[in-house]
């Protein structure tokens, strides 16, 4: 039994479109992480109207920062070597 699929060809459309689609919450994560990490006063806030601690904050932009790295890396890259 084989693992191997082989991709069927993409238009360049939809190619594009699939990048745009998956380029636009990453900005979005992106953006929010790097607030956090920065210790914007308006993100401090908005995190304690919420009821979250001011020290997660940084925690919390952390783990929304590495979230992204892991989402942007093209699943077949270093995983399905295994």
């Amino acid at each position: 039994m084989s693992l191997v699929t082989h991709d069927a060809p993409v238009s360049s459309k939809r190619l594009w479109a699939g990048r745009i689609i998956s380029a636009l919450p990453a900005l979005l994560l992106l953006f929010s992480g790097t607030m956090k990490l920065l210790k914007v006063p308006a993100v401090i806030a908005g995190m304690a109207h919420y009821g979250y601690p001011e020290h997660l904050i940084l925690y919390i932009g952390m783990l929304e920062v590495g979230c992204i790295i892991v989402y942007l890396i093209p699943p077949r890259r270093y995983w399905a070597q295994f």
